[in-house]
């Protein structure tokens, strides 16, 4: 089978779920271009133009106008540039996933966010822990080419709120096409014994490169992808801290989770840690020397 880029496997995604469900819209700045962020909805704004909806760098609106589409029964893309775009739109997010948490209603939105740094610090900006902190709000962090393609593909079927961070840096990398997977479900990446390695999105890469350093060095680490960030894999992380008794938390450049995931992982294996939890930057040198201290401990 050849392999495609991802932007190309999106398309792809999204086409399938135009045809099958015709209640789908995508909303956003630019959507209907045919480079850039907004390429992917190029052919699908060729084929249902009444459903790719241009609006204004206006966030809060295009979320507004989300989830008055969604209260009317249809199931709403809404693309945004960076995560900087999304800190304006937080108290209608808010909103929304508190509809969603009440069971009454059951609002279908997915917000497509890119994260990386090429777009700069000022665009750019931190914003994990802060969704995370939204009742009713799924975050997905996919942190490789396939794994952006199928959390594209289940989001697309999945009721709920959703927001994909979406690494810039997958676009052009070309994959398989992937297998179904879950949304909520943690990945793990690397089986080790002496010490688990938690990461997401943009910390993966540099979290199994410093595997491959530690290695070298005679220590076995293993790597956890978290993939789903809120909420939390609680069950797949305990296990893997129990595991191993030693875990180091690579927080990627597009934000940490602050406590939540220390507490999480504190509570899951209290009882079978071996040595202090600590965090460092998704960097191969800090992660390599966050992880020796550890194994040393």
């Amino acid at each position: 089978m050849t392999r495609t880029p991802t932007a190309t496997g999106l398309q792809r995604a999204l086409h399938e779920a135009f045809e099958r469900d015709p209640e789908l819209v995508v909303i956003g700045e630019g959507v209907s271009r045919s480079f850039g962020l907004g390429g992917i909805y190029h052919r699908a704004a060729q084929a249902w133009p009444d459903r790719i909806l241009e609006t204004p760098v206006a966030e809060r609106a295009a979320l507004g106008l989300a989830v008055g589409l969604a209260l009317a029964g249809r199931r709403v893309v809404v693309e945004l540039s960076a995560t900087g775009r999304l800190h304006g739109a937080l108290e209608v997010l808010a909103e929304l996933g508190q509809i969603a948490s009440q069971g009454e209603f059951q609002p279908s939105v997915i917000l497509r966010v890119p994260v990386g740094g090429q777009a700069g610090k000022a665009i750019d900006r931190p914003i994990t822990q802060a969704l995370t902190s939204l009742v009713g709000v799924r975050v997905v962090s996919p942190s490789t080419a396939s794994r952006v393609i199928a959390s594209w593909r289940a989001a697309l079927t999945t009721p709920g709120v959703t927001v994909i961070l979406e690494p810039r840096a997958l676009l052009d990398v070309r994959c398989d096409w992937p297998e179904p997977i879950s949304l909520d479900h943690a990945s793990p990446q690397r089986e080790g014994r002496q010490l688990t390695l938690i990461t997401w999105g943009t910390g993966l890469q540099a979290s199994l490169d410093a595997a491959e350093s530690l290695e070298a060095q005679g220590i076995d680490a293993a790597v956890l992808d978290l993939h789903c960030l809120h909420p939390l894999d609680v069950s797949t992380l305990g296990q893997r801290v129990r595991d191993s008794g030693r875990a180091v938390l690579v927080e990627p450049a597009e934000g940490g989770l602050g406590g939540a995931l220390l507490g999480a992982a504190v509570e899951q294996g209290f009882l079978y840690l071996e040595a202090p939890l600590v965090t460092c930057r998704a960097e191969p040198a800090a992660i390599v020397a966050a992880a020796s201290q550890t194994a040393h401990y």
